[in-house]
């Protein structure tokens, strides 16, 4: 079942791009990731996840993710994860309409293609299909 992690993170919107920084130099995306966010807070900034499954998200934050924000001394807070019941996900070239995803379905099964901005050259790229 799909899982939702929050990590809220005491620091600037430069702490923000040197942590994003320093994930990106390991395997991209992270094995098991759905939806990544990242939003600014009161504090600093929430770094919000959707992952395939819970043991995704337990292996990259203990593995990766929080080694590297004690590497850069950033104070973070951990929100215990939870099962997501469902999820909307629009497709690209079919604005508007969503791919329902509940219970144990995953999105990727769902999804036909996905438009993603490629984080070295900034360019849109069309995956899967």
């Amino acid at each position: 079942m799909a899982h939702a992690t929050a990590i809220h993170v005491q620091g600037t919107k430069e702490d923000f791009h040197k942590l994003d920084e320093a994930v990106s130099k390991g395997p991209m995306p992270p094995e098991g990731l759905l939806i990544h966010l990242v939003r600014p807070s009161e504090e600093g900034f929430e770094v919000l996840d959707v992952w395939r499954q819970g043991r995704d998200a337990e292996t990259f934050l203990k593995e990766r993710l929080e080694p590297l924000l004690k590497d850069l001394d950033l104070t973070f807070s951990r929100v215990d994860g939870n099962n997501v019941w469902g999820m909307a996900r629009t497709l690209s070239g079919n604005h508007g309409s969503p791919a329902q995803v509940s219970g144990d379905h995953s999105p990727l099964a769902s999804a036909r293609a996905c438009r993603c901005r490629d984080r070295k050259s900034a360019e849109w790229r069309t995956e899967g299909g």
